[in-house]
């Protein structure tokens, strides 16, 4: 079935949009997109749907804003190596042969380096005990971990 040419004044296509389109108020890419699927064509059809879309009062409202972020975003960088460390559990994974399921990992912003260890059943009290023997006792640190968002002291 070939195009059909609906070619016109700008009213006479405002017209074909608000008895003819009906749904999501849409992008003027998307509007370009649905208006093209449904087999309609005009020279100027791109530039119509995005100055459409724009003047459109409901498509802005209803617009995504995905690309801003909602807040400005400050980095933070560590100062000197095992300054600051972030942790993270990942599983359940497949058993080992030795019955382990959770990974527990830890890196130093500053340097990259990293621990870990797998874990039989990854619990709470098993943390303390890792940052104790591979991160305080191997480094001779004692200071704040971050997780999550919230520090954590640790004495030993």
């Amino acid at each position: 079935m070939p195009f059909r040419h609906r070619g016109g004044s700008s009213h006479e296509r405002s017209t074909f949009w608000s008895m003819r389109w009906r749904g999501a108020h849409q992008t003027g890419a998307k509007l370009h997109f649905q208006i093209k699927r449904m087999r309609y064509y005009w020279p100027t059809m791109v530039k119509d749907c995005m100055e459409y879309a724009q003047s459109y009062k409901p498509c802005q409202f209803h617009a995504n804003f995905i690309h801003k972020p909602p807040e400005p975003l400050y980095p933070t960088t560590p100062s000197w190596p095992f300054d600051s460390w972030g942790m993270d559990m990942v599983g359940p994974m497949p058993e080992s042969a030795e019955g382990h399921v959770y990974l527990l990992s830890a890196i130093d912003y500053f340097s990259k380096w990293v621990e870990a260890v797998s874990l039989l059943c990854g619990k709470k009290e098993e943390v303390p005990s890792f940052i104790k023997s591979n991160i305080t006792i191997m480094w001779e640190e004692e200071g704040s971990f971050q997780l999550h968002q919230i520090q954590y002291y640790l004495p030993l």
